[in-house]
């Protein structure tokens, strides 16, 4: 949190991970959001990608300059069914 508020841009992309799921603190998914913005803002990657996939379904234009203009983010190998990967948006919808 300290990283996070201190405008640290990982420490942000993790509060947002941490907001998203409940991991250790109350979930909630708009300061979610907030969080990986700032990070997102500052250049992380990761911050980038989570920034985008979290506007997605509101606002889809923005979401997609986002996507567009985020460097490769490498994604560890997923151990999830297919489905959970699409749902990630490791899989193209087509790929199962």
């Amino acid at each position: 949190l300290k990283s996070a508020e201190h405008g640290y841009c990982g420490g942000q992309n993790n509060l947002g991970c941490a907001l998203l799921s409940g991991d250790g603190i109350p979930e909630n998914h708009a300061a979610a959001r907030e969080w990986y913005r700032r990070a997102a803002e500052q250049g992380l990657p990761e911050g980038q990608l989570n920034y985008a996939r979290q506007v997605e379904m509101d606002n889809p234009v923005l979401a997609k300059e986002w996507y567009e203009n985020c460097p490769r983010v490498t994604v560890p190998p997923a151990s999830g069914t297919a489905a959970e990967m699409i749902g990630a948006r490791l899989l193209p919808a087509g790929m199962m």
